[in-house]
């Protein structure tokens, strides 16, 4: 069974547009977008993405397994960005309180007698005789 590849010009043109994508991603850093810059540079980030997989892990070419186990793994990454997204949007749910400025002192403690000071003599040890 002989499996069908791309030709050598096919793997310079994706090379090429990977190298434009690059210079749209960096472009798109630069380039004040507001709102319009995370769906920017993801877009750019989709299609490399998705040219590196077709191309050159030659799942353009594969049986339909492949394409299978594709996709499960792209519904996967959907789900795990979907709870993701859900996680933070519902953060500001959560009420805050402020915490205490000043710090509390534990009630009731002493220092140990063998500790030292200035104005504070350690407690007599007795010996062993």
């Amino acid at each position: 069974m002989s499996a069908a590849q791309a030709s050598l010009k096919t793997y310079f043109t994706v090379y090429a547009l990977l190298i434009v994508g690059l210079a749209a991603t960096v472009a798109v850093a630069f380039v004040h977008l507001g709102f319009w810059n995370l769906p920017a540079a993801l877009a750019i980030a989709f299609f490399k993405a998705t040219l590196v997989v077709l191309i050159f892990m030659h799942v353009k070419y594969s049986p339909r397994l492949t394409w299978i186990v594709v996709s499960a793994g792209l519904i996967w990454f959907a789900i795990m960005l979907a709870l993701t997204i859900a996680d933070y949007v519902s953060r500001s749910w959560i009420p805050e309180r402020p915490y205490s400025v000043q710090p509390t002192e534990p009630q009731g403690l002493e220092p140990p007698r063998s500790f030292q000071t200035p104005g504070n003599k350690a407690a007599p040890t007795a010996k062993a005789q």
